[in-house]
């Protein structure tokens, strides 16, 4: 499976330059369990200019999912590039589930 998109970031979010970008592709099917990390992708470099929209497109990649899992896509841009979410970093709020047939939109917004 390999799902493609944007990181959607808001006009609203201030300028910045230097940032990790992770797209983590996770199984959510189960319920009352964590979700089970299926592929990730690390993007370096990320900049964003602030007072418009910004779009940085990814493709996250995973084998053997099967068909009948839950899947969805999550987004963490981190300013000091590590994976642990921080004060400032950017977030997905949104949940983007199954296969979709074509590249997906994932909104981040400032923690």
């Amino acid at each position: 499976m390999q799902i493609t998109g944007d990181i959607v970031i808001g006009a609203d979010v201030g300028a910045f330059a230097d940032a990790t970008a992770y797209v983590y592709l996770e199984d959510v099917s189960r319920v009352d369990a964590s979700a089970q990390r299926l592929g990730a992708a690390r993007l370096n470099g990320i900049a964003h200019a602030g007072g418009s929209e910004g779009r940085i497109p990814f493709v996250v990649s995973a084998s053997d999912v099967p068909v009948t899992r839950d899947v969805a896509v999550r987004v963490h841009v981190s300013m000091d590039g590590d994976e642990d979410i921080a004060s400032g970093d950017l977030v997905s709020t949104s949940y983007i589930a199954g296969d979709p047939d074509g590249p997906v939109d994932v909104s981040v917004r400032q923690t």
